[in-house]
């Protein structure tokens, strides 16, 4: 059911609306729709494409079982029938042989047993899910049989009416346009300012490959050559969300509509999503180069590739979903890169491009770092930047105008069909983007104001077309080719399992005859004195050249050796030349920089106390008697991890609060290499041990996930790998104590930080101990709670307005949580902040120099009011400043 706030009327049987609306403050005509029901079930055609994607991966896998086993069969033929040669000559040969030639081939006979049943189990199993898998996809046809019977609509009447709508409402508003003033917008040219609005999105298909590819971009060439009128084209990445290799033409928007006249054209490999077509040309990034090609669309072959000067590549500085990082746009004046560079510390740059030579014309350096960024177009030389709000929104929130070199920040946020927003493609003839969202073909007009018509009385008019939700005949078409598909292969896969089964229980007698014949020869009361010599000839020439490769390897590899040793040799010498220099004073010099810093804190307290206006109270450690962070120090670095250089995602600190007899507890927890997992940590009883890796004590855990991680009260507080939970570990007894799962957090990179595997946070502050992370009910927003440090059960919990993935990282002080950003590759911001107490958010900007690119575990100490935080390996510490209040925070709120 479809109501309204006013009468309306029904044609094409509920498809188009048409509906009194008002007029705004403006001028402009709106229309309001409350979609209360649906005459399709939405969420039945949304589990039945989640199955279709679950069936095709669980296919997918069964077939690799199938040919790895395939593979051992042909292998176990072959030795079978050699095995067969060898008994059928030595029962023949009437020669001697020994009973360790007996023993080798019952040995064999054994071994070839157990492959046999190890066969039959895969079979089996094999059978079983083939089974299950033949069983899902019926039910599936099914399925899409009964929503067949919903609705058998004719979908090219119905986009075809849509498109007469719109042509109708731009001309009324263009008249209404020449009644007031401003000049009608003219397609193609830049007589207008800057995006005001964005429209809804309208779905426009899903991509021709399937649920499976995400990525991918699609478009309509602005200015085709002739003879072509009008030119569509789409390109869904491989599944590995990389590599483009095969794109699809169409002719007609009714033939892109119903995959049909396509042409399909395979190239190896375009990478990343920042391709598009302009004036019958495909633009896109060659793979593992800073290259753009230019592929003739006639001839489908390169007309051009040329490097973009020092733009970097492969994943250096993509958008903040992976290998975006080469974005070729086109506008109104015509063709322009997006890219980075390391001069620019990772902010965009711009450039317009020659669209004949792909030379660069000009070039212009923004301060928006590209990783924080979801995408970017550009219109009339203006780049506009997008960003995740949450999953169900993205945000225009930066623009930088190469025609007056400023920027500006701004905010449009408009929604979106699915999660992940990937290929935008603005097209300056029809002011409308087409943008590949998670595998679906979605366009946005640019031109959204005009939302109605006046009639003859003055009243405004509304026609609203109500696409997919009344009927997704697209949708099901899809659905029904990968039913069919499935059904295939899956039945040519039940007749193979069924050929080898036979196959198998063949082997299976064979065998036993052979294990007989081999029994009746040992029994039979003759010596054999020779063995089968030309076979074991083969075997000893296969092994002489085993042992000739591997003289030859093990030549190479000593002369690698001793090149090494040389090396090594060499920076021992360095070293101990050095270590004559100054054998130590590493310690004097560490604590003369503390006794500095304290001193200079002394004498900054005694300046504010003797400054005219208010004495500013002195700031208790370990209490909230302060304000705000107004400034962070610059970063000092305490050392590289124990570890080494490799291990560039971690976390280290000092326990605030050590228990008895401890009177201090230095930790570091470097991640391994895969900058997921926690399998060691140590820790240090004070800070010239830390100082000087000595007295440690080193401890394993099998795994901790993520950098997310803090020590507190002689506790080491993680989160378990591949689980919501949250584990406490007993540093006294190196044990867990407590394990518990915290309530609907995502977990397994759903909502990390923007560096990957960040998704649980462990925090503590003056108060205790916090849990930082993301739900799906929060659309990925963070969460705050409060944790009983014993139990580990939530206290009280708290949903910000801030996407958790556009963050870099967040701590808690005194119940307000800092979230930091990535400004570029040597500095961070302090950018948002919620406080818990009050429950209010705002924005503000603490910038801070970093002294590695990437920040991962970043923990704060109330008793020193320190950041320790993990820079690509190295341990790194900052200084807080706050502002002081006139009320300091209620005394109530810390614990002692």
């Amino acid at each position: 059911m479809f109501i309204f706030n006013v009468s309306h009327t029904v044609k094409y049987e509920g498809i188009v609306i048409s509906a009194n609306g008002t007029t705004d403050a403006s001028g402009v005509c709106r229309c309001s729709v409350h979609l209360t029901d649906s005459s399709f079930p939405v969420d039945r055609m949304e589990k039945l494409e989640m199955s279709a994607d679950s069936l095709s991966t669980s296919v997918e896998k069964e077939f690799l079982k199938i040919q790895e086993s395939m593979t051992k069969i042909s292998g176990f033929e072959k030795r079978m029938h050699n095995l067969t040669l060898r008994i059928e000559k030595m029962e023949s040969s009437g020669l001697t042989y020994t009973e360790l030639d007996f023993e080798l081939l019952k040995l064999e006979i054994r071994e070839m047993e157990t492959l046999i049943t190890q066969l039959k189990g895969s079979f089996s199993g094999s059978n079983v899910i083939a089974d299950q898998l033949y069983a899902e996809i019926k039910n599936m046809s099914l399925t899409i049989t009964s929503l067949e019977t919903l609705d058998k609509n004719n979908v090219l009447a119905i986009r075809r009416e849509i498109l007469s709508l719109k042509k109708k409402l731009q001309e009324c508003e263009e008249f209404k346009n020449h009644t007031n003033p401003g000049p009608p917008i003219v397609y193609g040219s830049c007589n207008h300012g800057l995006i005001s609005d964005i429209s809804q999105p309208f779905l426009v298909q899903m991509n021709w490959r399937g649920l499976g590819h995400k990525y991918g971009a699609w478009g309509k060439d602005p200015e085709p050559v002739s003879p072509k009128e009008e030119l569509y084209w789409q390109a869904p990445l491989n599944t590995d969300n990389r590599y483009m290799e095969y794109y699809r033409l169409y002719s007609s928007y009714d033939d892109f509509l119903l995959y049909r006249k396509k042409k399909e054209i395979t190239f190896k490999y375009g990478q990343g999503s920042g391709m598009v077509v302009y004036k019958n040309h495909l633009y896109f990034n060659y793979y593992s180069t800073k290259d753009v090609c230019k592929i003739d669309l006639n001839t489908q072959k390169v007309a051009v590739r040329k490097p973009i000067p020092f733009a970097v590549f492969n994943n250096r500085f993509s958008y903040s979903t992976p290998w975006q990082d080469i974005d070729i746009a086109v506008d109104e004046s015509g063709l322009w890169v997006i890219y980075a560079t390391e001069q620019s510390t990772g902010n965009i740059v711009i450039s317009k491009l020659n669209e004949t030579s792909l030379e660069v014309e000009k070039t212009w350096m923004t301060k928006q770092y590209k990783p924080s960024v979801s995408n970017a177009f550009i219109v009339c030389g203006v780049l506009y930047a997008t960003r995740t709000v949450n999953t169900r929104q993205e945000e225009i929130f930066y623009a930088y105008d190469t025609n007056t070199e400023q920027e500006s920040n701004i905010s449009l946020s408009f929604n979106k069909m699915m999660e992940n927003i990937y290929g935008v493609n603005y097209n300056p003839k029809d002011h409308k983007l087409y943008v590949y969202n998670d595998g679906y073909l979605v366009t946005y007009d640019l031109t959204g104001h005009a939302n109605g018509t006046v009639d003859a009385n003055g009243v405004c008019q509304c026609q609203v077309y109500l696409p997919d939700p009344t009927f997704p005949v697209d949708r099901l078409e899809k659905l029904e080719m990968t039913s069919t598909s499935l059904t295939v292969s899956v039945e040519q896969q039940i007749i193979k399992l069924q050929e080898y089964t036979s196959k198998i229980s063949v082997f299976e007698k064979r065998m036993h005859n052979l294990t007989v014949r081999i029994e009746i020869m040992e029994s039979s009361g003759l010596t054999y004195t020779e063995l089968d010599f030309e076979l074991i000839k083969v075997e000893i020439k296969e092994m002489e050249k085993l042992i000739t490769e591997l003289k030859g390897s093990l030549s190479g590899s000593n002369v690698i050796v001793e090149q090494l040793y040389i090396e090594i040799k060499n920076i021992s010498l360095i070293i101990t030349s050095l270590e004559a220099l100054d054998k130590n004073n590493v310690l004097a010099i560490r604590r003369e920089i503390l006794a500095l810093k304290k001193k200079l804190e002394e004498c900054e307290e005694l300046r504010n106390q003797t400054l005219p206006g208010p004495t500013k109270p002195p700031i208790i450690y370990g209490s909230c008697n302060h304000g705000l962070i107004s400034n962070v120090s610059q970063p000092s670095v305490a050392q590289l991890n124990w570890r080494g250089f490799g291990y560039n995602a971690g976390a280290w600190g000092k326990d605030p609060e050590p228990v008895y007899p401890r009177k201090e507890l230095y930790w570091q927890a470097p991640l391994n290499t895969d900058n997921r997992y926690l399998q060691y940590y140590r820790l240090y009883t004070s800070y010239d041990d830390f100082l000087l890796y000595r007295n440690q004590i080193q401890a394993t855990f099998e795994y901790g996930q993520g950098s997310g991680m803090v020590v507190y009260r002689n506790h080491l507080y993680l989160n378990y790998y591949g689980t919501r939970d949250v584990c406490k570990i007993d540093l006294n007894t190196l044990k867990v104590a407590v394990r518990k799962p915290i309530p609907f957090a995502a977990f397994n990179n759903r909502f990390s930080y923007s560096t990957p595997w960040q998704d649980i946070d462990v925090a503590v502050d003056e108060s205790g101990l916090w849990v930082i992370y993301a739900t799906e009910e929060s659309t990925g927003n963070i969460v705050i709670s409060k944790l009983n440090e014993t139990t580990l059960d939530i206290e009280r919990t708290w949903v910000t307005k801030q996407y958790k993935p556009s963050v870099s990282n967040a701590f808690i002080v005194c119940g307000v949580l800092y979230a930091t950003r990535t400004i570029n590759t040597r500095q961070e911001e302090i950018f948002y902040i919620y406080d818990t107490k009050t429950d209010q958010d705002s924005i503000i900007s603490i910038p801070y120099n970093k002294m590695m690119e990437y920040i991962y575990g970043v923990n704060y100490n109330p008793k020193d009011h320190k950041l320790y935080v993990y820079n690509d390996g190295y341990l790194i510490t900052y200084d807080l400043s706050f502002y002081p209040t006139t009320e300091a925070l209620s005394e109530d709120y810390t614990t002692n």
